[in-house]
């Protein structure tokens, strides 16, 4: 695996911390992540909360990759990688189950996220969590808010189009690579708009546990 970014490091104390930006802006999506969670937990919206541990817990491993990748090498990647499709997965079960006519598409869904498991083992690389996003997304998700938004005007489909729409930002600067400076490079870029994806996702779920059990 080749860093697609410029290499940076700090040292605390003795230890080496590569790419320290990427640690800080990785572990402050793993807060927000799971505040979301446990604002959804007092609602007991079991799937939008699964989502959101889950994708806590995939940027927890990411901010150990980015970190210590001299210690874990590709394994916490590849991680982080797989725990980030289970999350999509989550998410994808959590607006399926908002309306019954869409409970087919949960085995699509299933095969999605194991198809999704073997080709991340065999190709390692980061373009297959992008395009995992994307079909479960754009591919799956988006025909589905946009059919509920017509047909019901929900606040929840109105803020889950919102966020798809904003998500593609940090898509953009991934594809892009933009790096505004050496020690906030694409990625740490990438990651701040990320949050503010999921705070729109979260409020979209948090209206939709307010209609429905999840």
């Amino acid at each position: 695996m080749h860093r697609k970014v410029e290499y940076t490091y700090w040292f605390l104390n003795d230890i080496l911390i590569e790419e320290p930006m990427g640690v800080l802006t990785n572990l402050l999506l793993v807060i927000l992540a799971w505040y979301f969670a446990g604002r959804l937990f007092k609602q007991g919206s079991s799937w939008p909360i699964m989502f959101f541990l889950f994708i806590g817990l995939a940027h927890l491993a990411g901010s150990m990759a980015h970190g210590f990748f001299y210690i874990f090498g590709e394994s916490m990647h590849l991680a982080g990688w797989l725990i980030s499709g289970t999350a999509l997965f989550f998410l994808e079960w959590a607006i399926i189950s908002g309306s019954a006519k869409w409970s087919w598409l949960r085995w699509i869904s299933l095969l999605k996220l194991i198809s999704f498991a073997i080709l991340a083992f065999q190709v390692r690389d980061f373009l297959i969590v992008n395009i995992n996003f994307g079909i479960g997304m754009i591919g799956m998700l988006l025909p589905i808010e946009i059919a509920e938004f017509r047909r019901t005007r929900s606040a929840s489909s109105l803020w889950f189009l919102r966020a798809l729409v904003f998500l593609l930002l940090p898509a953009v600067v991934s594809i892009t690579r933009f790096s505004p400076h050496k020690y906030f490079n694409s990625n740490d870029l990438g990651h701040v708009l990320l949050g503010v994806g999921f705070w729109m996702i979260y409020r979209s779920l948090n209206s939709l546990a307010g209609t429905t059990d999840s």
